[in-house]
Formats: C-alpha cells, sequence, structure tokens
C-alpha cells in the first residue's frame, strides 16, 4: 500500500513539473524585468530588493522541485529531467 502511494505522488509532482516550471519562469522574468526598470526609475528603488528575492525564491523553487523528484523517486523508475 505505502509502494503504491510513492508511485502516484511521484508521478502526480513529475506531471505538475512543466506547469511548476513555467510558472516559476514568469515569476523570474518579472522579478528581473522589474527590478530593471524600477533601476532605471530613482523615486521606486524601494521595491528593487522585493522584486530581486522573488526571482531568486522562485529559481531556487524550480531547482529544489527537480531535486526533490529525484529524492522520492521509486527505486524501478530511471528518472532523466531536462
Amino acid at each position: 500500500m505505502r509502494k503504491n502511494i510513492h508511485y502516484i505522488l511521484f508521478h502526480l509532482l513529475l506531471s505538475l513539473r512543466g506547469i511548476i516550471r513555467i510558472v516559476c519562469k514568469i515569476f523570474i522574468a518579472i522579478g528581473i524585468v522589474a527590478a530593471i526598470v524600477m533601476c532605471t526609475d530613482k523615486t521606486s528603488v524601494g521595491y528593487i530588493l522585493p522584486l530581486l528575492v522573488l526571482g531568486i525564491i522562485s529559481w531556487l523553487i524550480m531547482i529544489y522541485y527537480d531535486k526533490l523528484l529525484f529524492k522520492i523517486k521509486p527505486s524501478d523508475i530511471d528518472l532523466f529531467l531536462s
């Protein structure tokens, strides 16, 4: 029973990987572009750090999501992420 739940969880997370990566990449792009735009505007300098933190957190989620997949991968499945 526990092995079946392990397989279900793994395949569920693997199937959501593409959506998670797209959403994270969008947040990274928004953070970078908004930080660059705000660097040109001297009145909104205080918002640059939260936007960069948003981009860094999204990047970390993207990386550690893949690490989580490798960690919970069942032993009889070969996993190659590109």
